[in-house]
Order: C-alpha cells, then sequence, then structure tokens
C-alpha cells in the first residue's frame, strides 16, 4: 500500500512539474501572472521535508 502511495505521489509531482515547465516556456508574461502559485509550491515542498524530517524523529520507521 505505501509503495503505491509513493508511486501516485510520484505521478503527481511529475504532473505539476510538466504543467509549471509548460507555462515556462509559453512566456514571460504567463509566469509573472503565476509568480505566487510557484512560490507557494515552492514553500509547501520546503514545509513537508521540514515536515517529514521531524514526523521520522519522533517516531522512526521499522525496516523489516
Amino acid at each position: 500500500m505505501e509503495a503505491a502511495m509513493l508511486n501516485n505521489m510520484r505521478i503527481y509531482g511529475t504532473c505539476v512539474l510538466s504543467c509549471m515547465a509548460t507555462v515556462v516556456f509559453v512566456g514571460v508574461k504567463y509566469v509573472n501572472k503565476l509568480a505566487l502559485l510557484f512560490l507557494a509550491c515552492v514553500i509547501i515542498s520546503i514545509v513537508a521535508i521540514y515536515a517529514g524530517v521531524i514526523k521520522t524523529a519522533i517516531d522512526p520507521p521499522d525496516f523489516p
């Protein structure tokens, strides 16, 4: 189940990166309009990394 969820996150990440790359290739005008959205994506990613580190420190996984 966890492996399937990890694969889903990879697919979602690939889709989001593809959309962001498309916007960048379309033109700077759209990049300026969507700059706050891109910034929010980066901030959420950084927060997710720290949340994962804290969760792992509190409840370390036990590998079989």
